[in-house]
């Protein structure tokens, strides 16, 4: 789930750093689940996988892969 947006972040951080990094940790922790990439959130390192790759070069969609992951799981 996405932090949600107040405007006491305007105020403490007026260039939204830290609501954007958690932004990202969130849509990168997504992206690790559905195998996409892999993230380190200590380092704050982000992989490429194979899937995710092939994913991005035909256009196939985050939901789809999550989907494809979740059935086949039991196979791979």
């Amino acid at each position: 789930m996405l932090p949600a947006f107040d405007r006491c972040f305007c105020q403490d951080d007026p260039k939204l750093e830290q609501h954007r990094r958690d932004l990202i940790v969130v849509a990168a922790k997504a992206l690790d689940k559905a195998q996409m990439i892999r993230f380190c959130e200590r380092t704050g390192t982000l992989s490429a996988t194979d899937l995710g790759r092939t994913a991005s070069h035909f256009y196939i969609k985050y939901d789809t892969v999550e989907v494809s992951v979740s059935n086949f799981a039991d196979y791979l």
